[in-house]
């Protein structure tokens, strides 16, 4: 007659399959994850955006701190979109006082010239510059105490501008007097 096997063999053939509990903790855990992960796939079309925003703002402090240390005008150029894919469109760029570009060393490279195109650069692919306020304006001046003024021939300086992305819309603001620099969301686009 064979040996009766041990009852703990049979103990661990029943256990080959996961508990309720384990199950609804792994569904739990994947449910949670995917709450976070799914809106932010949803938000990647307002990074560009964003991104685009905060580099243009520290852009234009760079340009009022930097007339106010040079005790000199200085300017941001905004060439917005123009639908045709010009040389210079969606762009912008910092200028002295006598309209040359300002140098700078980008990424570890050699001195270059102080501008950045938005159709070029990957982090602010689909972002587009446009409805520069007030309508005909192209660039903010800032005097030697940092105040935006006007510019050559009295031509206006910016006091606002868009800017648009598949996912989203903001509007930056350039105070008078101050030059305080603020932005405000303008909604999903469509």
């Amino acid at each position: 007659m064979p040996a009766p096997r041990p009852i703990r063999n049979a103990a661990r053939t029943l256990r080959r399959a996961f508990t309720l509990v384990e199950v609804l903790v792994v569904v739990a855990i994947l449910g949670i994850a995917g709450a976070v992960v799914v809106p932010a796939l949803n938000s990647a079309g307002q990074l560009g955006a964003q991104g685009a925003a905060r580099q243009i703002i520290a852009d234009i402090l760079i340009a009022q701190s930097e007339a106010v240390a040079a005790q000199d005008v200085r300017r941001v150029w905004f060439f917005p979109s123009d639908g045709d894919g010009g040389t210079l469109t969606n762009a912008y760029q910092l200028e002295d006082a006598a309209g040359r570009p300002m140098q700078t060393v980008i990424r570890g490279g050699g001195p270059s010239q102080y501008r950045i195109d938005l159709d070029s650069d990957d982090r602010f692919r689909d972002t587009i510059i446009e409805n520069l306020q007030p309508e005909g304006s192209g660039f903010i001046s800032f005097d030697p105490l940092g105040s935006p003024i006007d510019g050559p021939n009295g031509n206006p300086s910016v006091q606002s501008f868009d800017l648009r992305s598949p996912g989203a819309r903001y509007r930056v603001n350039i105070r008078p007097v101050t030059g305080r620099v603020t932005i405000e969301s303008l909604g999903l686009n469509g």
